[in-house]
């Protein structure tokens, strides 16, 4: 099985790389520098994202969509996966997203979503909100076979690997100490776990550490 990563040389990007190369997978690197990358010894694209074409993407069987924009570029994410949408429409390839926590919901009825409690902090609302509508052109997209992978709460670079982790769906993943976490570690296990088995497809899904982490 061959895995596309867009974003390959950022935070996520790269422990997702890692851990389907430990898993002898072929990864091929989506990235606009390619000197940025750890691993260099995967295939790679070499190209802006908004140049990306169908054809680029003949052989791939899951294309996961690790790009991040920040600040004043934050926009730029509804028209980045409008694109990526284009480009595996009527192919096979199944979408993964790294979303974000936001757009989780935190109450049983799933009436309230985490980005819009009162003590969301307003520093990262812009980042949420904009993570919900990238949710919803999935939702509202004809392309069926797309996963929206959602961090618990508090998304963790310090936290080590430990494996241990539960997924939940699109309600925030809490666990038995109340707490909300999951390492970037953990993260790419439980996203490649999911490429595997198959369970969210056309779904948002997330993912909480059992235990707190231990941070040095």
């Amino acid at each position: 099985m061959n895995i596309g990563v867009v974003g390959a040389s950022g935070k996520s990007g790269t422990l997702i790389v890692e851990e389907l190369l430990a898993r002898n997978y072929s990864v091929t690197g989506i990235v606009r520098n390619q000197y940025k990358l750890k691993h260099k010894d995967i295939a790679i694209i070499e190209k802006d994202l908004f140049e990306l074409t169908n054809e680029d993407l003949e052989g791939i069987d899951v294309l996961v969509y690790a790009f991040a924009t920040w600040g004043e570029d934050l926009p730029i994410q509804e028209n980045a996966i409008t694109h990526v949408l284009k480009c595996v429409k009527d192919t096979t390839i199944r979408l993964i997203v790294v979303g974000g926590a936001g757009s989780l919901y935190v109450d049983k009825k799933k009436s309230l979503k985490l980005k819009d409690t009162p003590t969301f902090p307003e520093s990262i609302y812009p980042v949420a909100n904009i993570g919900d509508k990238v949710l919803n052109q999935l939702k509202e997209s004809p392309f069926s076979t797309w996963t929206y992978f959602s961090p618990a709460e508090s998304f963790l670079f310090e936290g080590k690997r430990t494996e241990e982790f539960f997924m939940s769906d699109d309600q925030l993943p809490v666990n038995d100490e109340g707490k909300s976490q999951i390492s970037y570690a953990d993260y790419a296990v439980a996203l490649v776990d999911e490429i595997e088995a198959k369970q969210f497809i056309g779904k948002q899904c997330s993912v909480g550490a059992k235990k707190s982490y231990k941070l040095d």
